[in-house]
C-alpha cells in the first residue's frame, strides 16, 4: 500500500469522527416578551403551555389544544460609561469627555401564534428581538475616531411545524 493511500485511510475516519463535536453557538436575549420572563425561563425547552412554545419548544406546539396568539412587551435599560484614567489616549492629550450619558430604553416586542391543523399537525410563529443595543456619543468624546453612533437590533423571525407521532 503506498504512503498516500494510507494517509487518505488514516484522515478520512479522523476528519468524520471530529464532524460529531461540531456545535453551534448564538445570542439570544431571553426578555423576549413571552410569560416564560416570570419562571426565569425554567423548564421553556419541556414545558408547552401557551403560543410562546413556538419559540423555545417548537415540538411541544402539538400538546396545545387550541388555536393561540400571544403578544407581549418589554423595556430594558441600557446604561454604558465610558471609564478614562490618566492611561486613556485621547485627542487632543488630556482630554477628559467620556462622550455623555449613554443611558437608553430600548422597548421590545414579542408575538407568537400557533394553528392547530389537526390532533398531529401545528404550524407556529415567532417573531421578536433577540438583541437590542445603540449608543450616541458626543462629538468631541475621546473615542470619536472610532465610533460616534451605533445602533443594532437582531429579530428573530421563526416559522415552526409540529407532528404528533403518538
Amino acid at each position: 500500500m503506498t504512503l498516500p493511500r494510507v494517509a487518505f485511510w488514516v484522515a478520512v475516519p479522523l476528519l468524520v469522527s471530529r464532524v460529531a463535536l461540531g456545535q453551534g453557538g448564538g445570542l439570544i436575549l431571553y426578555e423576549n416578551g413571552s410569560p416564560d420572563m416570570g419562571l426565569s425561563y425554567a423548564g421553556a425547552n419541556a414545558r408547552a403551555q401557551d403560543a410562546a412554545t413556538a419559540f423555545q419548544n417548537p415540538a411541544g406546539m402539538s400538546l396545545l389544544d387550541e388555536n393561540q396568539i400571544l403578544l407581549g412587551t418589554f423595556g430594558i435599560l441600557l446604561d454604558f460609561e465610558l471609564s478614562l484614567d490618566s492611561g486613556t489616549v485621547s485627542v487632543p492629550p488630556g482630554s477628559t469627555d467620556g462622550g455623555g450619558d449613554q443611558s437608553q430604553f430600548a422597548p421590545g416586542l414579542g408575538s407568537f401564534g400557533v394553528i392547530k391543523i389537526n390532533d398531529q399537525w401545528h404550524v407556529g410563529f415567532a417573531l421578536n428581538a433577540l438583541a437590542a443595543n445603540g449608543v450616541d456619543y458626543d462629538q468631541s468624546w475621546v473615542g470619536r475616531t472610532f465610533v460616534t453612533e451605533n445602533f443594532m437590533i437582531i429579530a428573530n423571525i421563526q416559522p415552526s411545524v409540529s407532528y404528533r407521532v403518538n
